[in-house]
């Protein structure tokens, strides 16, 4: 008799051809160079209460399918680089030694500093490289 695994036909990973389309954009985006780092972050929804969890009231909170993966190389100049698959959101850069948050603009990567200046601000000993970045949203609704 033939073994049958339970898990044949279906992929052990079923994002592992998304991620294997995201690497090859990287590739393609920063001229060979390939990403040392890939992360997912899924969305997020709170089944009971919306914004009590700050009130010191019980929230639910569950991963759902949505997701954002971003992969990610470190370069040795100061420069940050990011591109989104999603052609609508323009490619952004920007130094990390010498950059401004604009609360004016609706850039997409206007957000990514911020998260970089509390990096900068939390561990200002830390010397920070730059960073070459492409993300990915998979049904992302805003």
């Amino acid at each position: 008799m033939d073994t049958i695994s339970i898990t044949d036909g279906i992929p052990q990973n079923p994002n592992e051809e998304r991620f294997k389309k995201l690497v090859k954009k990287f590739k393609i985006n920063y001229n060979g160079i390939q990403p040392q780092f890939l992360c997912r972050a899924p969305g997020r929804v709170n089944l009971i209460g919306e914004h009590i969890d700050y009130c010191g009231y019980s929230v639910l909170p569950m991963a759902i399918d949505q997701d954002i993966v971003s992969v990610f190389a470190t370069c040795d100049n100061n420069e940050v680089q990011i591109n989104n698959t999603d052609e609508s959101f323009k490619a952004g850069s920007f130094n990390m030694e010498n950059f401004s948050i604009s609360y004016e603009k609706s850039d997409w990567y206007e957000y990514f500093k911020c998260g970089i200046q509390g990096i900068r601000d939390k561990f200002p000993d830390i010397k920070l490289k730059g960073i070459k970045k492409d993300r990915d949203e998979e049904n992302f609704l805003s």
